[in-house]
């Protein structure tokens, strides 16, 4: 049996480093003992260890980046911060706005597939972050056009 030995350039473990094993220790001790209870006796429900522990194991194999991910959980509650993520929500919102338009006013008329894809082309993101930066901003984005269409409504009627 070899030893291994350090290398000489590494640089000792920082505290966090060390936290971090510790709590991978953990996590790997966690999901060993998920895997090897034995059911029906457990007290913990067959479907519900299973699904934690193949969460644990996408995390752990860095299948998955992050817990939220692993168990397959959304963004939070409340109103995204990212203004470029907004601006690209907006271009696909208006593209298919005006695609709307032009279906009802007998003009040429995409799918949402091929609307999509001109996007993709044009602004270098994939169909799926697309729809994921609307689906962020939807509301807000809904919002702001009502807003504004209200606005626009309103001055129209003081003329």
């Amino acid at each position: 049996m070899t030893k291994k030995t350090k290398d000489p350039k590494r640089q000792p473990e920082s505290p966090e480093e060390i936290k971090q094993k510790e709590i991978k220790q953990k996590f790997e001790q966690f999901v060993k003992e998920l895997d090897e209870l034995s059911f029906p006796t457990s007290p913990i429900d067959l479907e519900l260890a299973t699904w934690v522990a193949s969460a644990f194991h996408l995390y752990l194999d860095g299948k998955a980046k992050t817990l939220d991910k692993a168990f397959g959980l959304k963004r939070g509650v409340g109103r995204p911060t990212d203004p470029a993520r907004k601006q690209i929500a907006l271009k696909v919102f208006e593209a298919l706005e005006k695609n709307k338009t032009n279906k009802i006013e007998g003009q040429p008329f995409k799918t949402r597939d091929e609307v999509l894809s001109e996007l993709e082309s044009s602004l270098f993101k994939s169909k799926d972050a697309l729809l994921d930066a609307l689906a962020d901003y939807i509301n807000e984005i809904y919002s702001d056009d009502l807003t504004a269409r209200i606005a626009g409504h309103d001055k129209s009627d003081d003329s």
